[in-house]
């Protein structure tokens, strides 16, 4: 099941569950966009058509993951992943916790350089 979200600043998101994982995904957003976005606008394509256009058209990365560890207690545990080379998977960057509280804590940080700071002990 995916599900698409936009928050409060406008920045989509998309939400993939699959068995007991939910992985967020974010449009990645590459020193094209300014050089797109001001081709279209010559264009005369309004800002709601071209950001329908980058959605569905822009490449998304799994960037969060929510893990169900413990079904009775609804439990999850929280991953980003890791994009330096030497590591390249899920890193683990909270204790295990209440799905609200672990999305509020580090949905936020999506998009932000702060993403990349994360590390298990160091919010």
């Amino acid at each position: 099941m995916a599900i698409e979200y936009t928050n409060r600043h406008q920045q989509t998101y998309y939400l993939h569950q699959r068995k007991n994982t939910i992985t967020v995904f974010t449009i990645e957003e590459g020193s094209f966009q300014s050089d797109y976005k001001k081709f279209w606008r010559e264009m005369g394509v309004s800002e709601s058509v071209y950001q329908e256009r980058v959605e569905s058209c822009g490449h998304y990365t799994a960037m969060l993951r929510f893990v169900l560890t413990d079904p009775a207690k609804r439990i999850f545990t929280c991953r980003r992943y890791c994009f330096r080379g030497s590591i390249d998977r899920w890193i683990e960057i909270d204790v295990p916790g209440k799905l609200d509280a672990l999305a509020s804590k580090y949905v936020r940080h999506l998009g932000r350089p702060s993403f990349y700071e994360l590390f298990m002990g160091l919010q």
